[in-house]
């Protein structure tokens, strides 16, 4: 019998697929701690930074072996797609994993849900995802690949896979691909990132500064 992903909201369906970084929970216990320490504030932080606050928040210590069946099974295919475009010499420990899902400078701000560190033969590139209920083809995005996702989709039924394999075929072009990726366009990894009305939320509750650290 297969497992369905059951969706009722844009934010569980992304939780569910992709994982969740639990951003507002430890968010929040760090304020404690800080103003347990007497801290005067959080720090702001850059789109770039936004990456390394993600990476220190993931349900899953490995960032080579998803805790979700999507990812892994997104990953898995990607590494299969990266070598029949004579990748030869990749390194699977080196093509990484990460959910940005509830870490507010990377979901809320930039868009962007989850992405893959990849370390290609003229550098680490990050291919970045955003995730979706409804068609977004009319809209401009910030990440480099959007997929669409079906209310219920089953592990393991043709939708499934059929999604699996679009993703990651996508996901290997723009690895391969010399264009830049989508963060270096926009030009945007140095930029500040405001303050979400969550972060808000918690720096009222311990009057600190409404900024994200």
């Amino acid at each position: 019998m297969r497992e369905n992903i059951p969706i009722s909201t844009g934010k569980f369906a992304e939780r569910a697929m992709l994982g969740d970084t639990g951003y507002e929970k430890k968010l929040e216990k760090e304020a404690w701690k800080r103003k347990q320490r007497n801290k005067e504030m959080f720090s702001s932080v850059t789109i770039g930074e936004g990456f390394i606050l993600a990476e220190r928040m993931q349900p899953c210590k490995d960032p080579t072996k998803p805790d979700r069946p999507f990812p892994s099974e997104l990953r898995t295919h990607l590494i299969e797609q990266l070598k029949l475009r004579e990748l030869t010499e990749l390194d699977e420990k080196e093509v990484k994993y990460y959910t940005a899902v509830g870490c507010a400078p990377l979901d809320d701000y930039a868009g962007v849900d989850a992405y893959f560190r990849v370390q290609m033969p003229d550098g680490e590139r990050i291919v970045t995802m955003d995730m979706s209920l409804r068609d977004k083809s009319r809209e401009k995005l910030q990440a480099d690949v959007f997929f669409q996702v079906e209310d219920g989709v089953e592990i393991g039924s043709p939708e499934w896979k059929k999604l699996i394999a679009s993703t990651g075929n996508t996901l290997a072009e723009k690895l391969m691909s010399t264009e830049e990726l989508q963060m270096e366009k926009e030009g945007i990894m140095n930029d500040r990132v405001p303050a979400m009305p969550n972060e808000k939320r918690i720096a009222d509750k311990y009057n600190i500064s409404s900024k994200t650290f």
